[in-house]
């Protein structure tokens, strides 16, 4: 295991440790010596530890397979079989990274660790000190590279089979016990033997320059593009383990992707782009099966819960339940498959050389104060214009006007559909532009939120009336009381008709002339 603590020192081979028994406080110093071997697995092009990952064969103190570096800091860690290969469910957690590569050994380290445990007048654990002896063999890009190295570090004091110290007792004993090592080594050595063996070949992050109004458009793109496919590439191993809202989290990114590849398309080589706008459709489609039933399952269960038990009539929770379970599972197979399909690796190869450094144009150079902000400034005319075809569809069917009081619009519902969708776009423009702009694009992405919030409970509404009444029709035919999933139905109808009443001012709020000050 990687040594816990940051404050390591290296030493010479030849360095005497203190006399860690004359420490004040110290009674007993027990030594237990360990030899471990830590096998080192990646790809040739070292694909896991460019996204921050590390996969490693441990034998010794322990035999196991351990993957460190997985979203939230979590770290999977199986027992080791007779098998040269990694355990089916590590594999299938770097298989979004590695994508078809093969696993080889790129460092072996093999290292004795004496561990000191100093031990106060009663027998209990104060602290224990490492003194660990190296030695790597690295192959990573076919060159082998020998090296050996020596390490101190303290690990503080932790349950097991020896009692632990309380009190102030353990942090006086290690303060005193970090300045003895102090003037036997030098700290700030690495804790990653990897890192280590490895040197200068260990892949670096680099610091991407930081957008700023008055910097060229494509920092302000190019931070945004990175952050959301990372984004996505952070919920490969959720989505595989069906962590909760991870099926949301990856499509959002996605949608965020493909909508700034279009909004910002003017500023892109679209003969790259436009490809993989497509390809993040197909992924977005394929997620939206398991969330559309994400969606409708949480939200049906919330109503259903808040109903007089009087109207609820059957088993109608029950059958809801079986309903969304089969449809979730079977959305569920069509997300896993197309993880593991060529076509997603190829995907992820594609935004990760975006990532790198997408094909802008020649006016992406240009100021993000006048070439970013103009395709935000787009992006609100893209919405006005599909408000102003909701507001002609409603003048056509004498309805009132969208921005009266209350609306009553009876439009079709693909255009509040549209309208939503320009909504979000709008929103997701001034949130990439946020960080270099601040405050006036926070206004104007909230703004849009709210309109978009609203029409997407009337789509939701939409979607989730034509399920209802599927399942209907199915219980009246087999016999079963449709009543409570009608019931339902008409509440779906007054969702849909507070969110057409609720539009107006919303509207109204966001097409204010000073959220797009900024903009001009």
């Amino acid at each position: 295991m990687t040594a816990p603590q940051l404050s390591v020192r290296e030493v010479t081979p030849a360095a005497s440790l203190p006399a860690l028994g004359s420490v004040p406080g110290v009674s007993r110093v027990a030594i237990d010596v360990a030899r471990i071997t830590e096998d080192f697995r990646d790809t040739a092009g070292a694909a896991l530890l460019r996204q921050g990952l590390t996969l490693r064969r441990t034998s010794g103190e322990s035999d196991e397979w351990i993957l460190q570096g997985l979203p939230t800091g979590a770290e999977l860690r199986r027992p080791a079989t007779d098998s040269a290969e990694p355990p089916d469910e590590v594999l299938a957690a770097v298989r979004g990274q590695i994508r078809g590569g093969r696993l080889q050994s790129i460092a072996t380290v093999e290292s004795t660790r004496t561990a000191h445990r100093l031990l106060d007048d009663r027998g209990r654990l104060l602290l224990t000190v490492v003194d660990a002896v190296s030695s790597s063999h690295a192959t990573l890009d076919a060159v082998a590279v020998l090296t050996s190295w020596r390490r101190w570090w303290v690990e503080p004091a932790t349950g097991g089979d020896v009692p632990v110290a309380t009190g102030g007792s353990a942090g006086k004993v290690t303060a005193q016990v970090e300045a003895l090592l102090d003037r036997g080594g030098r700290r700030g050595a690495t804790a990653d033997p990897l890192a280590r063996a490895l040197g200068d070949r260990y892949p670096a992050p680099t610091a991407a320059p930081t957008p700023t109004r008055r910097g060229p458009a494509a920092l302000v793109v190019q931070a945004h593009l990175t952050a959301q496919v990372e984004a996505l590439a952070a919920q490969d191993w959720p989505v595989r383990t069906d962590a909760p809202d991870s099926v949301h989290q990856m499509r959002v990114a996605t949608r965020r992707l493909r909508s700034a590849l279009s909004t910002f398309g003017p500023l892109l080589d679209r003969a790259v782009t436009d490809p993989l706008r497509s390809e993040l459709a197909w992924l977005a489609g394929v997620l939206g099966g398991a969330r559309d039933a994400e969606v409708q399952r949480d939200h049906l269960a919330a109503v259903l819960a808040a109903e007089p038990v009087e109207l609820v009539i059957g088993p109608v929770r029950a059958e809801l339940d079986e309903h969304f379970a089969r449809t979730y599972a079977t959305a569920r197979e069509a997300v896993l498959a197309a993880l593991d399909d060529r076509r997603y690796f190829r995907l992820r190869d594609a935004l990760d050389t975006l990532a790198a450094g997408a094909p802008f144009t020649a006016e992406a150079q240009g100021p993000a104060e006048k070439v970013a902000t103009a395709r935000v400034g787009a992006a609100f005319r893209r919405l006005k214009r599909a408000v102003e075809t909701m507001q002609e569809q409603a003048a056509r069917a004498g309805t009132p006007q969208i921005g009266s009081p209350v609306i009553a619009t009876k439009g079709p519902d693909e255009l509040f559909h549209e309208t939503r969708k320009a909504a979000k776009r709008l929103r997701y423009a001034a949130q990439a532009l946020a960080p270099a702009f601040g405050k006036p694009a926070v206004a104007l992405a909230e703004a849009a939120e709210n309109l978009q919030e609203i029409l997407g409970d009337h789509q939701d509404s939409v979607v989730l009336r034509a399920t209802l009444r599927d399942l209907a029709v199915r219980s009246f035919l087999d016999g079963g009381n449709p009543f409570t999933l009608g019931r339902l139905h008409a509440l779906e109808q007054v969702r849909a008709e507070r969110a057409e009443a609720a539009f107006a001012p919303a509207w109204a709020d966001l097409d204010h002339k000073k959220l797009r000050r900024w903009l001009s």
